[in-house]
């Protein structure tokens, strides 16, 4: 008697029946370590935007095109009768994106360093390994390259990956129909200080916005918009004479709307400040510094 599977189940093992892993949507580059003790607790998206907001995750959205690379899969028998299976599967990939230059830049800087990655695919399905059975973990990679923009391919940013261990998917794969969209899942934004004022009876006030590195106006001035509703939490500070205690304020209210805060302290007498991320709030600045 044949075995019959619930349509939540993707036919997983049933003859003719489709593979769950389908056309990725969205690539999560990780640093090496980066797992969740559980696949329940990546279900969670407010789970996966802390790992973003530490720099954990890297969310890589909106993939145009996924281009397979050094994929073969064949048997071979030898004059001797033995049978040779070789079969590459996960192998090589090329995602194609559309994003800005800004974002390119960025990317850019991935290249040499040693990562990881999940796979959110169109069914919506976020796929990994597990090495335990238990821990929800990113595919290995031996090589990631952010290939430089080409004349005439406009925004485009080609991305390649090996993964590591092609039979990864096959022996440890995982995954689950996540609740949350890939594009909700952003990454960590530039920010910028742009002004500052002295700090006086521990208060002082910021401007923050994002300032592209890349695109000017029509008079030549880098294209800049204010970063609203960031929260208390999302400001770092340091003492000058206690530069290893951070500091949080009691209070960051913008009032005008237009990425203004007054910042309040209950001791802060001057030294660097910045931006920092947070899982609601995923913006990243240099620190400047505020002077009494």
């Amino acid at each position: 008697m044949g075995l019959s599977y619930a349509s939540n189940d993707y036919n997983i093992g049933s003859p003719g029946g489709g593979t769950p892993l389908s056309k990725a949507v969205a690539l999560w580059v990780c640093t090496p370590g980066t797992h969740f003790d559980t696949m329940a607790l990546a279900a969670v998206k407010a789970n996966v935007l802390a790992q973003v907001a530490t720099g954990a995750i890297i969310p890589l959205n909106r993939i145009d095109s996924e281009e397979i690379k050094d994929s073969e899969n064949n048997i071979t028998e030898t004059d001797t009768g033995n049978i040779i299976k070789n079969w590459e599967g996960l192998k090589k990939r090329i995602y194609t994106f559309t994003n800005s230059l800004d974002t390119h830049k960025k990317l850019r800087t991935l290249n040499g360093g040693e990562f990881c990655a999940y796979i959110f695919d169109k069914n919506g399905l976020v796929c990994g390994t597990s090495s335990d059975g238990t821990l929800f973990e990113p595919f290995t990679l031996s090589f990631l390259d952010v290939h430089p923009q080409k004349e005439g391919a406009g925004f485009t940013t080609n991305i390649e990956v090996v993964f590591a261990d092609p039979t990864e998917w096959n022996d440890k794969g995982k995954f689950f129909k996540a609740a949350y969209s890939a594009n909700s899942i952003e990454p960590v934004y530039a920010a910028t200080i742009t002004t500052q004022t002295v700090v006086a009876a521990n208060v002082c006030t910021v401007t923050v916005k994002y300032v592209s590195t890349s695109e000017g106006d029509n008079a030549g001035v880098l294209r800049n918009v204010p970063i609203v509703g960031l929260a208390k939490e999302n400001f770092l500070a340091y003492n000058t004479a206690a530069p290893t205690v951070p500091l949080t304020p009691s209070s960051a209210v913008d009032a005008s709307g237009l990425g203004v805060y007054v910042l309040t302290f209950s001791a802060f007498t001057g030294g660097p400040l910045s931006v920092i991320p947070t899982a609601t709030n995923l913006y990243k600045s240099p620190a400047v510094t505020i002077t009494a």
